[in-house]
């Protein structure tokens, strides 16, 4: 069963409070003119389709629950006023705007995907592991934070940070694909990086472990290192169509076994 609600704003600052669960398996929200939304419950099997116009800022002004899956289309900024706890997926998309998610208390146990259009930056914290579906970025920054492993599935245009307290590790299959620059931070001790898939990094990569955390990292063209900094774990790295190089002003540095090559190319540091 579908439960559909459209709330228009009027002058000032607009808030829509969805509470308590019902029988209702979608809940689509049609706000127009309203500034901001919280969710105080729903049950585990409902999905709330949020759906965002005449906004140029929205804000999840409340400490948001949903037990479900959470979609969210916007026009401008979304931001957060307070944690959000999605137990399905999170789905975020502006138009005209940056994806601001970064409040540490976040929880989310699905899949997270974001996607905006403009010259916009996007940034989503997690307080454990986190999932990443399709993100899309056009031309902003895209910055990942979690006190957990990061898996991903991810396709972007601009630059990419990614800071795990935990495991980086990259779903089977899948493919990284950034024109940008990018950092990968493994930031507790002994944590490893390991992505072996056939990615695609145009820019300079670089990556960040300590202890005996290794970094693996496979490129399917030329690659170019940014810093990289490694203890005592091995360093795998290989580019299997092209050269690997590095970037100007950058420091290389790791004290344990170390393999970087380029079957097709040459390797040049």
């Amino acid at each position: 069963m579908v439960k559909n609600i459209i709330f228009i704003g009027g002058d000032g600052t607009d808030r829509l409070t969805l509470s308590g669960a019902s029988t209702f398996t979608t809940v689509g929200v049609t706000l127009s003119g309203v500034e901001e939304f919280a969710v105080t419950s729903t049950t585990g099997s409902q999905t709330v389709n949020l759906s965002v116009s005449d906004a140029d800022n929205f804000s999840l002004a409340a400490v948001s629950s949903v037990a479900g899956n959470l979609s969210l289309p916007a026009n401008g900024n979304v931001t957060q006023a307070a944690a959000l706890t999605v137990s399905g997926s999170l789905g975020v998309t502006t138009t005209n705007g940056a994806i601001t998610l970064t409040n540490a208390g976040n929880t989310s146990n699905g899949s997270v995907s974001l996607a905006n259009n403009g010259a916009f930056d996007v940034g989503v914290a997690n307080n454990r592991a986190l999932a990443l579906g399709n993100v899309s970025v056009i031309a902003g920054n895209l910055t990942v934070s979690a006190a957990g492993n990061i898996s991903q599935t991810l396709s972007t245009t601009v630059n990419l940070t990614v800071r795990a307290a935990g495991n980086v590790t990259q779903a089977a299959s899948t493919t990284i694909a950034v024109a940008g620059s990018t950092t990968f931070n493994a930031t507790v001790a002994n944590a490893s990086i390991t992505l072996s898939q056939a990615n695609a990094f145009v820019g300079s990569v670089g990556l960040r472990a300590t202890g005996t955390g290794a970094v693996t990292l496979t490129n399917n063209r030329t690659l170019v290192l940014g810093n990289l900094s490694v203890g005592t774990g091995n360093v795998t790295i290989s580019a299997t169509n092209g050269n690997v190089t590095r970037a100007a002003n950058v420091t290389l540095s790791w004290a344990g076994p170390a393999s970087i090559t380029a079957p097709n190319g040459t390797v040049t540091l």
